[in-house]
């Protein structure tokens, strides 16, 4: 990490109006959306910088996910088991579906990558996972709970080929979505996955720790990298699968070449832990976490 020798990039924009740690967002074009851990969620205008809505306490106990279902909607999922679609037109107060789904939960709801939008990944009562079908209504059982592993802690996935699901045992385990069947599991760490993230094609992926530990998977095996501190909280790939990024409880942001396992820049504007990191489609950057700002830098 010394031997880093391109001075770090300066943020583009800081986003500033949470009164709450944020725990969440996302973003599409100059549309961007964030969750804080007391239930706010917000909507941004990225090329004005204001918060064109904002909808104090949406969810109970916190919201674990925002994330872009289409140019038209999103959803928001809370930790009290709610998970609410709504078409950016109508707003806030008029969700257009609202779904039950497992409340005391780590896993955050997530969009099948190959759906368009259409299915959704949910936690199940448990500790399974559910699928959501939009077209039908309906959710049913993706993935029965794997007691030996304790809590989902995270997944990302397709319902046409591979999934990736990690767990409170520190596994991850690499998921046929076709057969509903764990193909191939990789022990990482002896305590839980905290941050995880997988590249657009679902051919690797990265997960993180309490420790200062980084592991680096893909089908055939995993490697591991240090990290010179404890705690990584987030982590996104960019959509080329050239670069990772990290957020940490040190309040930094830091970029890697995956690749070449090689790291690039830190980011050092957050004054308080790094909840969420989130490369966009066009590459931008997005942190935001305990200090209740957003940032958003563009990297290389």
């Amino acid at each position: 990490w010394n031997s880093m020798s391109r001075r770090p990039p300066d943020p583009v924009c800081v986003l500033r109006g949470h009164t709450s740690p944020i725990s969440c967002v996302d973003s599409v074009d100059h549309f961007l959306l964030s969750g804080t851990q007391s239930g706010d969620v917000a909507v941004w205008n990225t090329q004005t910088r204001h918060m064109e809505e904002f909808m104090p306490k949406y969810h109970i106990g916190g919201a674990l996910q925002v994330q872009v279902i289409s140019d038209t909607h999103f959803f928001t999922h809370g930790r009290e088991g709610i998970l609410r679609i709504i078409d950016r037109q109508k707003g806030f107060s008029t969700p257009v579906e609202q779904m039950d789904c497992a409340s005391l939960t780590f896993m955050k709801a997530t969009v099948a990558r190959d759906s368009d939008g259409n299915a959704i990944f949910t936690p199940g009562n448990m500790d399974s996972i559910n699928l959501y079908d939009r077209r039908e209504g309906k959710s049913s059982q993706f993935l029965d709970r794997q007691p030996s592993k304790g809590m989902v802690m995270a997944m990302e996935g397709s319902i046409n080929a591979d999934c990736f699901v990690a767990y409170e045992s520190g596994h991850v385990a690499l998921v046929d979505s076709r057969m509903h069947q764990i193909r191939r599991e990789f022990s990482l760490f002896s305590t839980p996955v905290i941050a995880f993230s997988a590249n657009r094609e679902l051919t690797q992926f990265v997960a993180g720790t309490i420790s200062d530990v980084l592991s680096v998977g893909s089908r055939e095996g995993v490697e591991s990298m240090k990290i010179p501190s404890e705690g990584i909280l987030s982590l996104s790939y960019r959509c080329d699968s050239k670069l990772v990024a990290s957020g940490g409880k040190d309040r930094k942001v830091r970029v890697f070449d995956i690749r070449h396992k090689r790291p690039l820049a830190i980011l050092s504007n957050h004054s308080k832990p790094v909840n969420v990191v989130l490369f966009t489609q066009d590459k931008y950057l997005i942190s935001a976490g305990e200090d209740m700002n957003i940032f958003i830098w563009d990297i290389y």
